[in-house]
């Protein structure tokens, strides 16, 4: 039996998001034993990605297909920031600040995604 071993970087995986639909970008982020993250990009990414439904990872392949890279790093590290598990009661006004701003920034483009940070 072996181990596989893959090496991310945010390069790499805006590369194969762009070109693979959802499934098989699917494999190729959860087929390894192991995944290496080079960059703090696709350590966001993955925190995201990796928590998300099959619904939510779609939407989030779909942002990165077709969204400005500003954009999709700026949404990933909101969802990151709502769904923290070290949230608590005490972090609600701030996380609720925090996805305020997010959409007040972005506006219709916040909207289109606001499932993923609800």
């Amino acid at each position: 039996m072996s181990f596989h071993k893959r090496l991310y970087n945010w390069e790499r995986i805006k590369g194969f998001a762009k070109s693979y639909d959802f499934n098989s970008f699917d494999r190729w982020i959860f087929g390894p034993d192991a995944q290496v993250l080079q960059d703090n990009e696709s350590n966001q990414f993955f925190k995201a990605y990796c928590k998300a439904d099959d619904h939510d990872r779609s939407i989030i392949l779909d942002c990165l297909k077709t969204e400005e890279e500003s954009f999709s790093l700026e949404l990933l590290k909101c969802i990151n920031v709502i769904k923290d598990e070290g949230n608590s009661d005490e972090h609600l006004e701030s996380v609720n600040s925090y996805r305020t701003l997010f959409v007040e920034k972005w506006g219709i483009l916040a909207e289109k995604y606001s499932t993923l940070i609800k």
